[in-house]
């Protein structure tokens, strides 16, 4: 990137789920959408302006009659469980959830399937994933993390916090570049 050489700077992931009211399972996607917010024409914009940097949605919404809106608590423990290796293996894992989820039509709400990417993601580890994830553990965490998210007057994701401030909303490639600009 632009910055490596000049920036020294880690990406760390917190939980935070929309809407904990959200079936365990996840629910059909257009379904959801109706009942959240009368429809899902919010999710073009999205879809255009995040195109560019190369997110697709291939597989996430109405074009996938088999798309799911996520339950993510299955999801945010997995990525709790690759924090404990550090901060490079738990942006690698959520880098492939995105993958499986907006890409490939995965619902990252079961169990299964995160023990899954888990295990593809960390082969010499895939016992351990899988018994983590059967278990409640990391539930307690996920909960106290998203709580307190929401208490800090985090609204949604993305949320970013630079040196401090609190940005809201998915931002282009040429705002982050402004701004590591100014920072540096």
């Amino acid at each position: 990137s632009e910055f490596e050489d000049r920036a020294d700077f880690e990406i760390h992931w917190h939980p935070y789920m929309i809407d904990m009211r959200t079936a365990s399972s996840g629910e059909p996607y257009l379904d959801y959408n109706r009942r959240r917010w009368g429809g899902d024409g919010w999710v073009a914009g999205m879809k255009r302006d995040a195109r560019e940097d190369g997110c697709l949605f291939r597989n996430w919404g109405r074009q996938n009659p088999r798309s799911v809106w996520a339950h993510t608590l299955h999801a945010h423990r997995l990525l709790h469980y690759f924090s404990k290796e550090g901060w490079r293996p738990m942006h690698e894992c959520k880098g492939r959830l995105f993958e499986e989820y907006y890409e490939e039509g995965a619902n990252i709400s079961t169990v299964d399937e995160l023990v899954r990417i888990g295990a593809d993601l960390c082969p010499d580890k895939a016992e351990e994933i899988e018994a983590f994830m059967r278990s409640e553990d990391g539930t307690e965490e996920v909960l106290r993390a998203d709580a307190d998210a929401k208490k800090r007057g985090v609204g949604g994701v993305p949320s970013f916090c630079i040196s401090g401030s609190t940005i809201g909303g998915a931002q282009s490639k040429d705002w982050w570049c402004h701004t590591l600009q100014k920072m540096l």
